[in-house]
């Protein structure tokens, strides 16, 4: 089972980090780059190479793996859960992605040629929405995902305070017993009080 939890961590690791890295190197293939020095060219330099690409792994491997660990170890039953709803936050985010791509060009719409304008068909503002989807979708993952954990405990405490209350009846009980019992007693077995 631990086999089938790592493989759907790694697609949803991999998912993530190559959603992300698709939107934070807008000039991966672009003919026309950016003047050498600008914010946009040191950005997209920055995570075209080994240590971007190092970067953006390691923070998403991070964040996928904490809210696992922390459903895992609180409740290690919830391992189907965890991968039907990793897979299905894939196969959603896939078609996500695909939407708000197509938003983000109704928004920012193509006017021009790359003759006459090449930083119209790239740039960080055909990322903002994909950007914001991914990040969203993340969030919603990792609230799910913390859910499932809380299943079960939210349960536990349900049935934890019923105990306790039937106790705390129970207490009452055996007191009043005790005190209503003392004025049949003879008065050689009462409890003597100063």
């Amino acid at each position: 089972m631990l086999v089938i939890i790592f493989f759907s961590w790694s697609i949803i690791t991999l998912f993530l980090a190559f959603m992300n890295l698709l939107i934070l190197v807008p000039w991966d293939v672009a003919l026309y780059l950016p003047d050498v020095g600008t914010w946009q060219r040191t950005l997209n330099d920055f995570f075209s190479s080994q240590t971007g690409y190092f970067v953006i792994y390691a923070v998403v491997s991070i964040l996928t793996s904490v809210p696992l660990i922390e459903t895992l170890s609180r409740h290690w039953y919830a391992n189907i859960r965890i991968i039907i709803a990793t897979l299905l936050t894939v196969f959603v985010g896939y078609f996500l992605m695909i939407a708000s791509f197509s938003f983000n060009n109704i928004i920012f719409p193509y006017t021009g040629s790359v003759s006459t304008d090449p930083f119209e068909f790239h740039g960080y503002h055909r990322s903002i929405i994909p950007l914001l989807t991914i990040w969203l979708l993340y969030g919603v993952w990792t609230y799910k995902i913390r859910k499932l954990g809380n299943y079960k405990q939210k349960n536990k405490l349900k049935n934890q305070s019923g105990y306790l209350q039937a106790m705390d009846r129970l207490v009452d009980t055996k007191v009043d017993t005790l005190f209503s019992s003392q004025d049949t007693l003879p008065p050689s077995q009462k409890i003597k009080t100063q």
